[in-house]
Order: structure tokens, then C-alpha cells, then sequence
């Protein structure tokens, strides 16, 4: 039984998880490309994504509309909620997402151990906190950082974990290759808690120090290929990359992993990558700092494709390909004559009018709900950031994706966001959203002055590097 062969090894400077007789990260094999297929019965849209190579799929599904994942590896789909309740989907799934009698989401299947499966992840969510959180759990008491007794209790966390697996296997037949996964999804969540970089008042020397020992067994455990397959192995490997990158400092503290990291930051983490890792685990490492390189536009074209010939994989190579050609290529934000914006008094405009009203203005654009808990907790920034451009030919543009107008409305009001805010008619399933694949909020667009898309997937208005490129913007 795997929780048997799970234990600690105690190292100078902290310690970190070993499991023995256990091929860490490796997925139960699975020889050919499946597919997972999702329908919704709920009235609302159902908010997820997941991640697939380098790309983050934001997604939603659509009452009675199949959602297919092409997958030859085990998906762990997320909700964008505060816990980041997650599922642990197989190929070849087929999943019916809808509300139990108490009015909580579950998703369930034919095969009643693929439903205890299924369960499993959203429960210990409920019960004990979330695997994967958004940056609320930092293991400090009263303010204070003692990396000694926060070591402790992330190891006394990763322990409760495993007991509440073991709890649930003892109640619920589960399959050995989701106990598997579960318990190697808490061994990289504890490699990620113990080097988490961004909580109050961090040093992330100390933390180097501290680790330093560790740190050496993390980066020979990390350098594995296959590991890449678990949704968890990638979120650890970040910390691992940005702890080994000894060149970077105390000034900048982000909220989740490169959030906040100007282009030399990331360029001193690309580095460290190169020099820790390699393999494939190496190209993907070049190749996610790359993609949010690109995605900022924090180098040229030019820059971007000299440091694409550098990644040795070609499948990754191939996907950095593809994120270039669209980054790069210039789309005017019009041609959508048939969407409409309203305005609180219920008076509307076309798209393509609401682009000719602000024509020669920088455009930043804020898609939003009343429901969506990290759009109203981004606000604050962006009314902030909206005082800062005053006088400027920069406007702050927000469109609601809510489905109901009054909860819009009475949203907009108590936000504080009269000016230029507006109702998008057809919410998700919207032209506006469809054209520019907006599945999962809050998301930004930056249009610039002669009407074409600068980016648009781009930084939150909390992002120190927003203000360098709207600025350059203003200036062309």
C-alpha cells in the first residue's frame, strides 16, 4: 500500500519528502490519446481549467454542451475559486457535472469507483484545505516567520493529507493509480509550500539557506522527464527554478509563481533553468518562462525566436512557435458589429461604435462578473491605476460577463466603475467571448491607439510591469 512506503528524510537546514520503492510523478501508463468528455446539467457556467504543455486552458462548460480534452495522461481540472477545488479526470471519461441534493457541485460517471475518485479532491478541499491554494495558507503564526516551525508544520500538513487519504481509501474503493497520484500530488505540494517565495514579509536568502541542502535532492528529483505528466510536478518545479536563481532579490514579492517578475527576473530564472535541469524538464522550463516573456511582451519578436532555437524539444519548440505567430501578429479589435454593450441607463452600442468612440486612446480593458471573487479583490488596483493615467489618452474600459443586467448594475455601483462600464450581451457564450476566447475571468485586453489588439490576455492592473508598456503605448 503506498502510504506504507511514504516517510521523511531529515537533511541539514529542513527537511524535504522522499518516498522509497516509488517512482515519484510517474503516471499509471496510458499507450494512445484518449478523450475525457464533460457535460454540464447546471443552469449556470461551470468554470475550470487545466493545463496542457505550457498552456493554460481557462474553460467553461455550457448547460447540455459535451467539452472534450484530448489526453493520453490523467487531467486535474481546477476551479478558479478560493480552494482551486480540483477533479482528477482519466482518459476516457465520461463525466456529468451537476448539483447533489445539499447544492454542491459534483461530478460523477457510470463506474461508481471512478465516482469516489472523482469526489475525493473537492472533499479534502472541505474538510482539511485545498492542495493547490491561491496563496492564503502561508504556515505563519501572528506575522511572524520562523522557517524552523513553518518547515514543521508543512511536514504535520503533508502527514494529515496522507492519514486523510488513508481514511478514504479505508471507506471508499479507490483505484492504486489514483492513490498514486494523490499521494505524489501531496509530496509536490509540500516541495511547493516549503519554497513558496511569496508570502508577507519572505527572505527568500533565508529561505535559500535554509534549504540549501534540500534544495540539491529537490533539483536531482525534479530532473525527471516523465514526472512532467502530473499536474502538481509543474507547479513545484517553478519554486524549485526560482529558488536556485541565486541572482534574484527581496524587492519584488509576487502573488503566484512569475506574477510580478520583470524581464530580467524571468531572464535570471531562464538561466538558472539551463543550468539545474535537463532533458525535457529543461525545455519546459525554458519554454514556460518564454511563453510569459512573450505573452507581456517582454521581448521582441527577434529576441523570442533566438531564445525558441534554443529549446531542444520540439514539441515544446513547436508550441512556443504557435504562441509567437499569435502574440506577435497584429488583429484589429473590430469586426464585431453584432455585439452589443449596454450601459447602466440600458442604452447600448455596437463593438465596433464603443472602438470608434475611444479611436487614438490606449484601450485597457477589464472583463469582470458581480460573482467573481479575484475580480472584485483587483479592483482596488485598477481604479488605483485608472487615478495614476488620469489626463492621459489611456482609458479604463469594464465589461461585465455576468448573465443577469441588474446584478451587473447594482455591481458596477457598489465598485465604483460608472465610467465606461458596460453589460456584454450573451455573457460566455457572447461574439465578444468567442472571439477572443474569454472562458474564465477576471481577464484583460490592452487595444492600442490605432485600434489593434496589443494583447489580449494581458497583465492585471497589480502588475508592476503594466505601467512600462502602457506608457510606451501612449508615446507611439
Amino acid at each position: 500500500m503506498f502510504m506504507s512506503r511514504l516517510f521523511f528524510v531529515m537533511v541539514a537546514g529542513g527537511s524535504f519528502f522522499c518516498c522509497a520503492e516509488n517512482n515519484i510523478g510517474k503516471a499509471a501508463p496510458i499507450t494512445a490519446d484518449s478523450v475525457i468528455t464533460l457535460v454540464s446539467k447546471l443552469d449556470a457556467a461551470f468554470g475550470f481549467y487545466y493545463k496542457d504543455g505550457i498552456s493554460s486552458h481557462p474553460s467553461f462548460l455550457a448547460k447540455d454542451v459535451p467539452f472534450r480534452i484530448k489526453s493520453r495522461i490523467p487531467v486535474y481540472i481546477m476551479q478558479p475559486d478560493e480552494n482551486q477545488t480540483g477533479y482528477y479526470l482519466r482518459p476516457g471519461d465520461s463525466i456529468v457535472v451537476a448539483k447533489d441534493r445539499t447544492g454542491t457541485i459534483e461530478m460523477k460517471t457510470a463506474d461508481p469507483v471512478r465516482n469516489n475518485e472523482l469526489a475525493f479532491f473537492s472533499r479534502l478541499s472541505r474538510d482539511i484545505g485545498a492542495v493547490r491554494h491561491l496563496g492564503n495558507k502561508t504556515y505563519i503564526r501572528n506575522e511572524k516567520v520562523d522557517l524552523k516551525e513553518r518547515d514543521s508544520l508543512i511536514n504535520k500538513k503533508h502527514q494529515e493529507r496522507l492519514g486523510y487519504l488513508h481514511a478514504y481509501q479505508a471507506k471508499h474503493k479507490v483505484s492504486a493509480g489514483f492513490v498514486d497520484y494523490a499521494g505524489k500530488a501531496f509530496y509536490y505540494a509540500g516541495i511547493y509550500e516549503k519554497l513558496y517565495l511569496f508570502y508577507p514579509g519572505y527572505d527568500r536568502n533565508k529561505i535559500r539557506s535554509f534549504y540549501r541542502d534540500s534544495l540539491s535532492g529537490y533539483r536531482k528529483t525534479f530532473n525527471c522527464d516523465t514526472c512532467l505528466d502530473h499536474a502538481f510536478f509543474t507547479d513545484a518545479l517553478v519554486q524549485v527554478a526560482r529558488t536556485s536563481a541565486e541572482k534574484e532579490i527581496n524587492a519584488t514579492r509576487p502573488f503566484l509563481f512569475y506574477s510580478g517578475l520583470n524581464a530580467g527576473q524571468l531572464r535570471q530564472i531562464y538561466d538558472s533553468a539551463k543550468l539545474h535541469f535537463t532533458g525535457k524538464v529543461r525545455s519546459y522550463m525554458q519554454s514556460d518562462i518564454l511563453e510569459l516573456l512573450i505573452a507581456n511582451r517582454q521581448v521582441s519578436q527577434t529576441e523570442a525566436e533566438n531564445l525558441r532555437r534554443e529549446i531542444d524539444d520540439e514539441d515544446f519548440r513547436e508550441q512556443i512557435g504557435r504562441q509567437i505567430k499569435m502574440r506577435f501578429k497584429r488583429e484589429l479589435a473590430g469586426n464585431l458589429s453584432g455585439q452589443k454593450l449596454f450601459s447602466p441607463d440600458s442604452s447600448f452600442r455596437s463593438w465596433n461604435d464603443f472602438l470608434k468612440q475611444h479611436r487614438n486612446r490606449v484601450l485597457y480593458i477589464d472583463f469582470w462578473a458581480s460573482w467573481c471573487v479575484p475580480c472584485l479583490a483587483a479592483m482596488p488596483a485598477s481604479l488605483k491605476l485608472k487615478r495614476k493615467y488620469a489626463g492621459k489618452p489611456v482609458d479604463f474600459i469594464y465589461i461585465s460577463l455576468d448573465e443577469d443586467f441588474d446584478k451587473w448594475k447594482s455591481a458596477a455601483e457598489n465598485q465604483q466603475i460608472r465610467t465606461f462600464s458596460y453589460w456584454g450581451e450573451g455573457d460566455f457564450v457572447s461574439l465578444l467571448a468567442k472571439k477572443f476566447k474569454i472562458a474564465s475571468i477576471p481577464r484583460y485586453m490592452i487595444v492600442d491607439k490605432a485600434g489593434n489588439v496589443f494583447s489580449d490576455d494581458a497583465m492585471g492592473p497589480g502588475d508592476s510591469n503594466l505601467t512600462p508598456v502602457l506608457d510606451d503605448l501612449i508615446k507611439r
